[in-house]
């Protein structure tokens, strides 16, 4: 329980921290109040979907703004892709070089923020600290920056202190960012001594009806960074997720616990029942006490998992999941939120485990306490193989249909095996237990191998409560890793199938493939066709049962003449109509959506912009490019006219195409043409909370194993008795270990073939549908690993409680 209420606040912990926590404002310091677009798209019955661009604001509201009373200034800013380059040439390597590029607001610089003058004209800029170091440069100084693509030679005009990267004058800023009357944000600032809640009311009301939102104080931050910002979302979804598997580990351990520590006590609470206690008042008994128990421990675990909090985000950061400027939010929600819980899970496992014996009429209860139950009933039996038979159905789905719902279907299932085989296992292990003593008996087997099988069929609520346990640990690594894998093979898969390029260009350090290089690149000699692709969000919203739903779905923007360069396995219309306002979508999002070739649908871009594309073509390979294909002409329409990359189709015949691509890009700093089929950055490419979900895997695995071996010490040491008993009838302590080590080998031998069957099944099917292959997608080495500390794990449990067990006084 202690180990729950760490895990469980850690958790909660961080949920907060998505939810409360914002990132810390830098350029946006010096503004009283930020004015944006709006960055999410709200839902009606769950987190609004964040937008990882900046959603644009009309230029003219400016105006607006600097009109409202208790305003002192209201600046625009805007953003572009800027870097500089150093001594040898090769652009400096800046976190976001999309946006480091920015107008010069006398809002966010005043005077005693920089050294120097602001810049004015095209060939003047302002350099922050970091940016003049690096270049080793001051003011005054001729430097070679890269803006927008193009490298110039400006004159470096002022030197900013606090602020971050590369600041021009508001004319050149909009005519490098390509704007069409927008700009990124509004930076305001207030009359001396005005209070800044009420000039920022002023504000809203000014602003009503526009959709934009004015924020104060601590949300600059993440206005400032709305990508880093957008990870909060993820934290919440990894958090509650992994929070809520902890959560029903609890309560599946504490289910066993209490089985054992009921079936201990099971004179006990029979003779209650026999004195006139109530089923309902049996159940309580056993609920307070194990709720007691547990209350003792849920405080030091919640104290733990506060500490473990900063270190845990520290680790979520380093791995890409949130900024690592995010700091946490703390509070006594998530230990009260634990407390509840862990309790509510406690006290509902209990009652479950006390139910059969506080149902029993008062004379049978105590007529059976001095065995074992047998098996949990016929009711249980048929509901637990009803259990495991209907997930094996849903893992046939991947071969039929090709998509996320078909892998989650499968996937899930496998919760609902686990469930069936702890309700099963007993009925199985005494049939399987009585076949096995009679066939050893018929063969003279040694006494402590027959005793050890006889043992496993007579005690099989036992037996099939340890193996189902060690199965679950088994089956639950399994599954987290192998579905990674699974998915990351997939669009490794489809990405091989669909790549027909001969050479991708590439221009990460400098934001981008300009159309100006894309225009280079086309009249290279052996081009066919230089298609330009970019990774993209696009959120899809619809209306059910009167509530707004809205889901963000990967995307890939391809140019004209998508088809030469890649493959998508279109299943209806044609890729080649891939121009304009159109897009093309995997068939599964068309058919569930309803929507068919010609129609027009809305879909939201990344930046919050709301288009109408008509759908042209349906599509196979969503596993490898996203769920929905953009014309990269809707980008540039909405001020992103920069591509990601750009895939050259070479003419029949053709050679040196990668030399002459070269040469056509010669002097263009940044750009990079190598002789692959897809961009280095997708193909293969890492999923940021891979190393999360492995993490949380491990700690469930230690969580689970922890479990098994208090389950495993508890039921080894209440056999004293029956030990005692052996050993007057003329047993050895070697022989009860012999017996004993049979036990464990059948338990784990068992939990191995059954967990690895319930994991492995479905995830091979998952193979066969989703990439062609009869095999599950991952590293044969982590299943042998698993296996062998669950078995070592039992072993040692098992094993050590015997041989003290054996050494004390068995009477």
């Amino acid at each position: 329980m202690f180990v729950g209420a760490v895990l469980v606040t850690a958790c909660l912990v961080m949920a907060e921290t998505g939810l409360r926590s914002h990132l810390p404002a830098h350029r946006l310091a010096g503004a009283d109040l930020v004015v944006s677009g709006r960055q999410s798209v709200p839902t009606d019955q769950d987190l609004d979907v964040p937008l990882p661009d900046r959603a644009p604001v009309r230029a003219d509201v400016v105006h607006r703004i600097a009109a409202v009373d208790g305003v002192q200034d209201a600046s625009a800013d805007t953003t572009f892709a800027a870097t500089l380059l150093a001594e040898n040439g090769t652009p400096l390597a800046v976190p976001d070089v999309r946006h480091n590029g920015h107008a010069w607001s006398r809002v966010l610089l005043p005077d005693k923020a920089f050294r120097g003058v602001p810049p004015h004209g095209r060939d003047q800029l302002a350099l922050s600290v970091d940016a003049a170091s690096a270049v080793g440069t001051d003011v005054g100084d001729r430097v070679h920056a890269v803006l927008d693509g193009r490298t110039r030679t400006m004159t470096v005009t002022a030197v900013v202190d606090s602020a971050r990267g590369v600041y021009v004058d508001q004319a050149t800023a909009r005519r490098l960012a390509q704007r069409r009357g927008t700009v990124d944000l509004v930076a305001v600032s207030v009359d001396h001594g005005t209070p800044v809640a009420e000039v920022a009311d002023r504000v809203r009301r000014a602003l009503s009806g526009t959709g934009l939102v004015v924020t104060t104080g601590a949300a600059r931050g993440d206005v400032e960074n709305p990508s880093a910002a957008a990870g909060s979302g993820e934290l919440i979804t990894v958090a509650g997720s992994a929070g809520g598997v902890i959560v029903l580990l609890v309560g599946f351990l504490v289910a066993g616990a209490v089985t054992i520590s009921v079936t201990n006590r099971a004179r006990e609470l029979a003779l209650l029942r026999a004195v006139g206690a109530t089923p309902r008042q049996v159940r309580a008994l056993v609920a307070r006490q194990s709720s007691r128990t547990a209350f003792t421990a849920i405080p030091a675990g919640v104290a733990v998992g506060y500490l473990l909090s900063r270190p845990l985000l520290t680790l979520l950061a380093h791995h890409d999941v949130v900024s690592s400027e995010l700091p946490v939010a703390w509070s006594p929600a998530p230990a009260v939120l634990t407390a509840l819980l862990l309790l509510g899970a406690v006290g509902g496992a209990s009652r479950l485990s006390s139910w059969r014996i506080s149902r029993a009429p008062a004379t049978r209860a105590v007529a059976d306490t001095g065995t074992e139950p047998a098996t949990g009933g016929v009711l249980r039996t048929r509901t637990g193989i009803a259990l495991l038979v209907l997930p094996l159905v849903a893992s046939v789905v991947p071969l039929f249909a090709r998509n996320d719902i078909a892998l989650i279907s499968a996937a899930s299932g496998i919760l609902l095996a686990m469930i069936g085989l702890a309700m099963a296992a007993p009925a199985a292990v005494r049939s399987l237990g009585r076949r096995a003593s009679r066939r050893l008996a018929a063969r003279n087997r040694a006494v402590p191998t027959w005793l050890a099988a006889n043992n496993s069929g007579a005690y099989a609520l036992r037996t099939g409560g340890a193996l189902s346990v060690l199965a679950l640990a088994i089956t639950l690594t399994m599954t987290q890793l192998f579905t990674g894998t699974t998915i990351a093979a997939a669009a490794q898969h489809d990405q091989a199938a669909a790549a027909r390029a001969a050479a991708v260009v590439t221009a990460d350090s400098v934001g981008g493939v300009t159309p100006s290089t894309l225009s280079a690149i086309r009249q290279a000699a052996g081009v066919r066709a230089a298609v330009p692709m970019s990774a993209t969000t696009v959120v899809l919203t619809s209306v059910n049962d009167g509530q707004r739903q809205a889901e963000a779905l990967p995307a890939t923007a391809l140019g004209h003449s998508a088809s030469s360069a890649l493959d998508l396995q279109v299943t209806h219309g044609d890729l080649d109509r891939l121009s304009g306002d159109t897009a093309a979508l995997d068939s599964f999002t068309a058919s569930t959506r309803g929507i068919g070739i010609g129609d027009r649908f809305t879909a939201i871009l990344a930046d919050g912009s709301v288009v109408h594309p008509q759908l042209v073509a349906t599509y196979a390979r969503s596993f490898g490019f996203g769920k929905v294909v953009l014309s990269t002409d809707l980008l540039t329409a909405h001020g992103s006219p920069a591509s990601d990359s750009v895939l050259i189709v070479a003419q029949p015949g053709a050679t040196d195409l990668v030399r002459h691509v070269r040469a056509a890009v010669r002097g263009m700093a940044g750009v990079d043409v190598a002789a692959r089929a897809l961009p280095a950055s997708l193909v293969g490419a890492a999923d940021p909370t891979a190393g999360v979900s492995l993490l949380i895997t491990l700690v469930l695995l230690g969580y689970v194993l922890l479990g098994v071996a208090n389950r495993l010490v508890a039921t080894t040491a209440r056999r004293r008795k029956e030990w005692a008993t052996l050993r007057a009838i003329g047993m050895a302590p070697a022989q009860i270990r012999r017996m004993v080590r049979a036990e464990v080998g059948l338990i784990v031998g068992g939990a191995v073939v059954v967990g690895l069957g319930i994991a492995l099944v479905p995830m091979t099917l998952i193979s066969i549908g989703l990439v062609g292959e009869p095999w599950p997608q991952g590293p044969p080495l982590p299943v042998a690993l698993v296996c062998l500390v669950v078995a070592a794990t039992a072993y040692g449990a098992t094993m050590v409680t015997t041989r003290r067990t054996l050494r004390g006084s068995m009477t």
